[in-house]
């Protein structure tokens, strides 16, 4: 049974606890009360500035992504190129007073549109851009001086990898540019470009060569592995010659030297479209065989007086021209003769290597 003195009694221990008076809780003294409140406020202030701190984009001439130099050439596949995310950008030497040429290769996909700024460390001179292929001829014609001639940036859409955007860059002088790049989200990354003349800075303007010649420059066969890019159609500055192979026939190609590591003195680099499917022999005349070579390929291995090309139409049937880096091994500056036959036609174009061809 129950005793009911105990309820009561717990009742009656918690009516005395109830009723036994509280003590009020101790007081800090006021001085402590200020440290302690402003402990907390700087906290606070800390926390935020940390917070700004790794969220902001540190775009500086100081800390870039990449750097790279404009006194030597870097072709399509250097390992020296510069990469900021998904895209790698190709400069040819700086001239003082001209438009430098600029590729920009993409090297991955990118979901996004990637837009591109710039400018002068030392006096914050914008960048501009010419990226506008259609207007290549209004670009080499225009008397307008560099620093007006483009725009301050230009936008690469989004795209799948081994897209190569062909344009100029405006650098109005020498020194250190910094090229931005930017998606919606923030920054991608900086290439600090050292712009100097290769005869200014007292060195060689020396191209990154495709390899020496395993042999006398003879007959070749391209090699179609790992081509650089994949489009729809050959556009300026290159031509679309008997549907079969695109070059550049319009445009007078920079030369570099390429101290001792080709048949000739002098190294033009220009890229080469082959459309699928097509059967192609590009051929240095035989008057001319003595003084120039070519080469291409992302491979090429070989310097040669004849490449044949025979690029394998894909299972899809897909109509493609596929791109490779190389150009041309020349004694001095020429306007080049080239033999191309493709199935039972033939032609010849002709090249401008450091000088323009007439006509």
């Amino acid at each position: 049974m129950a005793r009911p003195d105990a309820g009561q009694g717990a009742v009656g221990g918690s009516d005395a606890l109830a009723s036994r008076p509280q003590r009020p809780l101790p007081r800090l003294p006021r001085r402590w009360m200020v440290v302690i409140a402003g402990t907390v406020v700087a906290a606070v202030v800390v926390g935020a500035a940390l917070a700004l701190w790794r969220g902001r984009e540190v775009i500086s001439c100081g800390s870039p992504t990449a750097t790279v130099a404009t006194d030597h050439t870097l072709p399509i596949g250097s390992p020296a190129v510069p990469v900021i995310g998904p895209i790698a950008l190709h400069t040819d030497p700086y001239q003082p007073g001209s438009p430098t040429r600029a590729h920009v290769e993409t090297r991955a996909a990118h979901p996004d549109a990637i837009t591109l700024t710039g400018y002068h460390c030392r006096d914050r001179t914008a960048l501009r851009f010419w990226y506008e292929q259609e207007e290549h001829s209004l670009l080499t014609d225009s008397d307008v001086p560099l620093g007006r001639l483009g725009t301050t940036s230009t936008m690469l859409p989004a795209g799948p990898a081994g897209e190569i955007r062909h344009g100029y860059l405006m650098f109005t002088a020498a020194g250190d540019w910094l090229i931005i790049a930017r998606t919606p989200h923030g920054l991608v990354g900086t290439v600090l470009v050292h712009v100097r003349d290769g005869k200014a800075s007292g060195s060689t303007v020396r191209p990154s060569p495709i390899p020496a010649p395993s042999s006398r420059p003879g007959v070749g066969t391209l090699n179609f592995s790992q081509p650089i890019g994949a489009f729809a159609a050959p556009t300026a500055p290159q031509s679309n010659i008997l549907n079969a192979v695109g070059l550049d026939t319009t445009s007078t190609l920079q030369l570099g030297d390429l101290g001792g590591t080709g048949p000739h003195r002098l190294f033009a680099k220009t890229g080469l479209l082959v459309h699928v499917g097509h059967e192609v022999t590009l051929s240095v005349p035989a008057a001319w065989a003595t003084r120039v070579s070519i080469a291409w390929g992302n491979h090429a291995d070989q310097w040669v007086a004849s490449l044949r090309t025979a690029c394998p139409r894909p299972p899809s049937s897909q109509d493609q021209w596929l791109a490779f880096p190389g150009g041309f091994s020349v004694d001095s500056p020429a306007c080049v003769p080239l033999e191309i036959q493709a199935g039972k036609e033939t032609t010849t174009v002709h090249i401008s290597l450091g000088t323009h061809c007439p006509g």
